[in-house]
């Protein structure tokens, strides 16, 4: 992977599911946001991406990891199935992977408010979109995990 300045790392409480996020960005400038959605709400969860960085996710035990679907059904949540963590999660866009990682997940919580957006009335058109714009478009992921679809 190419270097990118700074290097953040996270991962789920128990350290099955890790990640590092390559940017260019000092943590300060990442952007966060909050979604509406129930599941989201529900874990917390403050999401931050940088579409020019890398993203590199590593996982010790397949077995413990769940990939939750819901709503659109087109991004996967990485659960991990130990402790319960969501560090991550992907999606598929023209046979390429993007990624977001939950910003509560960092080792170094990044600081600031998270703006809440309200994805329900977007079409699976602006949806794809969106995410190819916003998310990470740079997604390495662990020998034999299968990529989002």
């Amino acid at each position: 992977m190419e270097a990118f300045g700074n290097e953040l790392a996270g991962g789920c409480h128990c350290g099955n599911i890790r990640y590092r996020l390559q940017t260019g960005k000092s943590p300060a400038e990442l952007p966060l946001r909050s979604c509406r959605c129930s599941f989201c709400r529900r874990i917390g969860a403050r999401y931050t991406a940088d579409p020019e960085g890398a993203l590199r996710i590593g996982i010790a035990d397949p077995a413990a990891v769940s990939r939750y679907r819901f709503a659109s059904g087109v991004v996967d949540f990485l659960v991990c199935r130990r402790c319960g963590g969501m560090p991550a999660a992907l999606t598929g866009i023209d046979g390429r992977t993007f990624g977001i990682v939950n910003a509560n997940t960092l080792q170094t919580p990044l600081e600031g408010d998270a703006p809440v957006v309200d994805f329900s009335a977007e079409t699976p058109e602006a949806g794809r979109e969106r995410r190819r714009r916003t998310w990470i478009g740079r997604v390495t992921l662990p020998e034999g995990m299968e990529a989002p679809g």
